[in-house]
């Protein structure tokens, strides 16, 4: 058998079934009434009404229903009566998009709503409106009925104002909300997570302190030779220190050598005893003591007075790039001579190590 065009009809039947359609005939009835009020409301105007003046001067856009309309609106619930239009609107929304949430409670809900601004607007009997359009105040006479007669005397100015208050927010957000219990959830689920974020921006404050390094003490500079060849050509060697925030202004510092050199003497090694050799041959002869050359002595180039220069102008070529150091000890070995050098509170190693190009051009 031939098969059917379409092998999914039925899922698309079911689909459809699904698929709420508009309400097109109350969409149609909300929206002609909407407009119709909403112009009316605008163009009224106690001349237009012969319940007010027995020869109408003028004519309203809506004819005879937007004037009929108007007045009653705002005799009986004063300016909540500006919610009508509104709500007819809000429900041709729903009939296009949602002809579900067309329901009886969300109509109640309306009416709830209307009533209770009403109420809310006769407790402000003081507000000025015009008593030829608002004739029975700015509630109607719905708003004196409910606040005047019944709430003010049992429940006082605060609780109609609380309760009016409640009711009024609570209807207004069962009516332009799909689920008003999911928008109290969402409001809930905010707040708590903002709350969680606090104690977690609490609890952190603490251990992010705890985390920060201290700041280290100034830690002494070597600076040692290159090579035995080049004695006098220091290099910067030291334990590197955190990174502060900010880099110290220089200032002029001023070279001062002590008088009195700490210099440490290389110590000698102790030579070990050794055994004199013995030879089983009678006819060998020992090497002569003439083929050993004597120890090198330190010549008179490597003095306190050459230390003393050498320190001086380490000192000099440091100062003039304001950085301010102090002379520690000088330890002199048989091929490299280290200067102990202790920067000055403040002062950045990272400073002093980017200077050795500089040192050892002006060490020579």
């Amino acid at each position: 058998m031939p098969k059917s065009e379409s092998s999914n009809s039925n899922d698309r039947s079911t689909s459809a079934a699904l698929r709420t359609s508009p309400n097109w005939v109350a969409a149609v009835a909300c929206l002609l009434f909407g407009i119709l009020l909403a112009v009316g409301f605008i163009d009224y105007s106690p001349q237009q009404n012969g319940h007010l003046t027995t020869n109408p001067t003028e004519r309203n856009i809506a004819g005879y229903f937007g004037v009929e309309v108007s007045y009653v609106a705002f005799s009986s619930c004063g300016l909540a009566a500006w919610l009508v239009p509104v709500f007819l609107l809000w429900l041709f929304y729903l009939a296009l998009r949602h002809p579900r949430q067309l329901s009886v409670a969300r109509f109640s809900a309306m009416l709830i709503c209307l009533i209770s601004a009403a109420a809310l607007g006769a407790m402000f009997s003081s507000f000025t409106v015009d008593p030829n359009v608002y004739t029975h105040g700015p509630g109607g006479f719905i708003g004196r009925i409910v606040y005047g007669s019944l709430l003010k005397n049992v429940l006082g100015g605060f609780g109609a104002v609380l309760l009016l208050g409640l009711t009024y927010v609570s209807c207004l957000l069962f009516i332009f909300t799909k689920d008003i219990g999911a928008e109290i959830e969402k409001i809930a689920a905010a707040f708590a997570a903002w709350r969680a974020r606090r104690a977690q921006r609490a609890v952190a404050a603490p251990l992010k302190r705890k985390a920060e390094p201290e700041k280290a003490a100034p830690s002494p500079l070597v600076l040692e030779p290159i090579g035995p060849a080049n004695k006098n050509v220091l290099v910067a060697k030291m334990p590197p220190r955190p990174a502060q925030d900010a880099e110290p202004a220089a200032k002029p510092v001023k070279v001062v050598v002590p008088s009195a050199l700490n210099i440490v003497q290389p110590v000698e090694p102790k030579k070990a005893k050794t055994p004199i050799p013995h030879s089983g041959d009678k006819n060998y002869q020992f090497p002569p003591l003439s083929l050993l050359r004597e120890q090198v002595r330190p010549s008179a180039a490597n003095s306190e007075e050459e230390h003393r220069q050498n320190a001086s102008n380490l000192l000099r070529i440091l100062g003039e790039f304001g950085v301010e150091v102090t002379l520690g000890e000088i330890h002199v070995g048989p091929v490299i001579t280290r200067y102990e050098l202790v920067p000055a509170p403040g002062v950045r190693v990272e400073k002093i190590s980017g200077l050795d190009k500089n040192i050892a051009l002006g060490m020579r």
